[in-house]
């Protein structure tokens, strides 16, 4: 995600800006589900479901700020938000 919003950047490409969206929200779904899987699980240490819920997170948020770009990208483009 990060290197199509890089190019979303390079080429004010706002198809691949649009395509984003669709990547963020499969992301987030990906990060929901996995921490109804660490919930879940009994056998799992206190310290390992943290360290692992906040690796997760980075990650969602790492996707979050790829999917700003393009969202930027798209506004500098066409003067509106894609949502």
């Amino acid at each position: 995600m990060m290197r199509l919003s890089f190019q979303t950047l390079r080429t004010h490409d706002v198809k691949v800006a649009r395509q984003l969206i669709e990547m963020d929200n499969e992301v987030d779904n990906l990060y929901r589900g996995y921490l109804k899987g660490l919930i879940s699980n009994p056998n799992l240490k206190a310290a390992e479901a943290v360290s692992t819920a906040l690796i997760a997170r980075h990650l969602e948020r790492i996707a979050d700020h790829a999917w700003y770009i393009a969202q930027s990208v798209s506004y500098m483009v066409t003067g509106t938000y894609i949502a």
